[in-house]
C-alpha cells in the first residue's frame, strides 16, 4: 500500500496521508504527488449495497494510539492465544525478539501503563485494566489470566475525512480505537455529564496527541438538541473531542458525511477495532458472522430514555443499524470513536 504525504491543513503539527484505493478517481497519476486537496466523501448510488450506496471517504493519519499487540516470538502459548482469537474475529499482532522483549518488559511505565523503547511507545495492560472481560466467550478478547502484562504498540491513528471547510477537517476515527462505558454509573446522564466526554477530552487526548498536535485541533461547538428519535434536552458543549449524534450518523441534512439516511443496515456505520480496543473488552461478531466478522457495537453521545425512564445512548450496531433505546448508560463492551476538527 502505498502513502503519500500531504500539505499541512491546519497547523503544520498536521501531516496527511491518503491511502492509494482511496485515491480519488484519477488522481493516481504521475503528477499525484501535486494533489494536495482533501475531498468531502464521495457518494455513488449502488443497490448492492445495504445502504444503498457507496462511500469512499479521503483519509489522515494524526495523533497515536495503541493498538496491535505485541509478543515474544518464543512465547507459543501467547502466540496460539492470538491465532484462536485472529480466527474468531480478527486481531493484529506482531511477534518480536527475545531481545526485544526483555527491553519491552523492563522498561519503566508511568501511571498510565506507557513507555518507550528505542523510538517505539507501548502500552501495557492486565486483565484488571480492562473495561470488560468475558474470556469464556469467543466474541471477547481471552485473558487467559489476570496477573500477566499484555503490550501493545502505539502506532498512527486513521481518521476519516466527514467534511472539508476551508482549512478545517472533520475527522472521525476509521477503527474504534478503546472500551470505554458511556457513563460508569448506572444514571441519567447526558453528554454534557458522562464519564466518556471527560474521558476523551481529558485522558485520550493526552495519551494520543502532543501538544502540538493538540492545538491543531479546534474547540468545537458541539450541539446536542433532540435528535428525532430522542426526548431528552442536552445541553451544548465545547470540547476538543467527541463522539457523532445520532442526527450526524442519519440526517438527510448530515449525508455529505457519507451515511446513509435511515436507520438500517449501513456499511458506512460498520466498525472494526484495534487489538487494544477488543483487550479493553470490545464485543465483536465471530467468524460465522463473514459480512460482519469484527464489527463492533459503539456509542454516539445521543441519549434517550426507554420505556422504564432509564437513559440509553444510541448506538450503531455489528452491521450498521442505529439502535435507540435499548442499551444503558453503563453498558461495558461498546466502542469508542472519537470524532473532531
Amino acid at each position: 500500500m502505498k502513502h503519500r504525504i500531504f500539505s499541512r491543513i491546519i497547523v503544520t503539527a498536521l501531516l496527511l496521508t491518503m491511502t492509494a484505493w482511496l485515491l480519488p478517481t484519477g488522481m493516481w497519476t504521475e503528477k499525484a504527488e501535486a494533489a494536495t486537496t482533501l475531498k468531502d466523501p464521495r457518494i455513488v448510488e449502488d443497490s448492492s449495497m445495504a445502504a444503498g450506496q457507496k462511500v469512499t471517504w479521503d483519509c489522515v493519519w494524526f495523533g497515536s494510539y495503541p493498538q496491535s499487540e505485541v509478543v515474544c516470538e518464543n512465547d507459543s502459548e501467547t502466540i496460539a492465544n492470538l491465532e484462536t482469537m485472529d480466527k474468531n474475529f480478527g486481531v493484529e499482532y506482531s511477534k518480536v525478539s527475545q531481545n526485544t522483549w526483555n527491553s519491552i518488559v523492563n522498561a519503566s511505565y508511568d501511571s498510565n501503563g506507557d513507555a518507550t523503547v528505542g523510538k517505539t511507545k507501548y502500552r501495557r495492560i492486565k486483565m484488571d485494566d480492562a473495561t470488560d472481560t468475558r474470556s469464556d466467550n469467543e466474541r471477547f478478547y481471552n485473558w487467559t489470566d489476570s496477573i500477566s502484562y499484555h503490550y501493545f504498540k502505539y502506532e498512527p491513528i486513521k481518521w476519516r475525512v466527514l467534511q472539508v471547510d476551508g482549512k478545517d477537517a472533520f475527522l472521525m476515527a476509521d477503527k474504534a480505537l478503546d472500551a470505554q462505558q458511556y457513563n460508569i454509573e448506572d444514571a441519567s446522564i447526558t453528554w454534557e455529564e458522562s464519564t466518556v466526554r471527560s474521558w476523551l477530552n481529558e485522558t485520550f487526548i493526552n495519551s494520543a496527541f502532543t501538544s502540538s498536535e493538540r492545538s491543531a485541533m479546534k474547540t468545537t461547538d458541539v450541539e446536542n438538541s433532540n435528535a428525532e428519535y430522542g426526548a431528552i434536552k442536552n445541553n451544548n458543549t465545547k470540547d476538543k473531542i467527541f463522539l457523532l449524534s445520532e442526527s450526524e450518523l442519519c440526517f438527510e441534512i448530515y449525508a455529505v458525511y457519507g451515511f446513509s439516511s435511515q436507520m438500517d443496515s449501513d456499511e458506512g456505520r460498520r466498525s472494526k477495532s484495534t487489538t487494544y480496543a477488543k483487550a479493553m473488552g470490545i464485543c465483536s461478531t465471530e467468524q460465522w458472522d463473514r459480512e460482519n466478522r469484527g464489527n463492533c457495537v459503539w456509542w454516539s453521545r445521543s441519549v434517550s430514555v426507554n420505556g422504564y425512564g432509564g437513559y440509553c445512548p444510541t448506538c450503531t450496531t455489528f452491521d450498521g443499524r442505529l439502535r435507540v433505546g435499548i442499551y444503558g448508560v453503563h453498558s461495558s463492551c461498546f466502542a469508542v470513536r472519537p470524532a473532531l476538527h
